[in-house]
């Protein structure tokens, strides 16, 4: 910590020795300013026009570096009036810590939104899931957190450190995706093998399961007092939400017909 503190005094001792007011750096900074005062709105929304990705990250920056130019230029205005930068720069600095510390969660989320919107793990409009998440829509992708619209209709705004740091499973981001079930059977007397035969088949009849992968239908587990059954459907992403929905009923219903379907406790 001493070592970052004399560090710091020996940048501030530099900057107010080598800063000096010059008419023309002056004025290219205020001008450099104003252009960007009056532009990063009008960049923000072509940016928005044309749906580009990393239109936050963009925005961000142009910030940040209209920030950067307005400090140079109070530097060398306070030099022109003879103002010892040394104490300034040490207050600066003094807040800055200040404020890192207190907000170190944000910044944290910051980075990690930045990351997310660089390297795109998911998009606005897909469908992801993690470990303490269920099943949801990406609604937007913020700096701070990302929002996400359950399947109760729920709003969800996540940290993105959260996000960033945890299991993620995206389901649009595959062309074909495969629900997948288990099932639960008491043995009473019926053929479950041959239940599942003609679970297969009728599954195919389906408009929104895929052919190829062909669904399936088998016994997955044996137990004192029945076996659990699994079922797996390929679907198009497009259909994955409806018919994770739907594929339980379908599932529930044929077994009913083959008279196989008496869920274990």
């Amino acid at each position: 910590m001493d070592d970052l503190l004399s560090q710091l005094m020996s940048a501030m001792n530099y900057l107010d020795e080598r800063i000096s007011f010059d008419e023309v750096t002056f004025s290219i900074l205020i001008s450099t300013c104003i252009f960007l005062h009056f532009s990063i709105g009008r960049i923000k929304k072509n940016l928005e026009e044309k749906e580009m990705p990393s239109t936050l990250v963009i925005v961000f920056s142009l910030r940040i570096l209209y920030s950067l130019v307005l400090f140079l230029s109070l530097l060398l205005l306070l030099n022109f009036f003879s103002v010892p930068l040394t104490p300034f720069l040490g207050v600066l600095v003094a807040v800055l810590v200040a404020i890192a510390v207190s907000l170190r969660n944000s910044l944290d989320n910051i980075a990690s939104g930045v990351v997310i919107i660089m390297t795109r793990p998911f998009n606005v409009g897909d469908y992801i899931e993690t470990p303490t998440i269920e099943l949801s829509k990406v609604e937007g992708i913020c700096l701070f957190y990302t929002g996400l619209l359950t399947k109760s209709g729920i709003s969800l705004r996540v940290p993105n450190g959260k996000l960033w740091t945890t299991v993620l499973k995206n389901i649009t981001q595959s062309s074909d995706v495969c629900i997948e079930l288990t099932v639960p059977l008491n043995f009473n007397g019926n053929d479950i093998s041959k239940a599942c035969q003609e679970l297969s088949q009728a599954l195919l009849q389906e408009k929104n399961i895929l052919e190829t992968p062909a669904p399936l239908a088998s016994i997955w587990n044996l137990r004192s007092n029945g076996v659990d059954i699994i079922v797996r459907a390929w679907v198009k992403n497009s259909h994955f939400y409806r018919m994770r929905l739907d594929l339980p009923e379908i599932v529930k219903n044929h077994l009913e017909k083959a008279k196989v379907y008496n869920v274990t406790n």
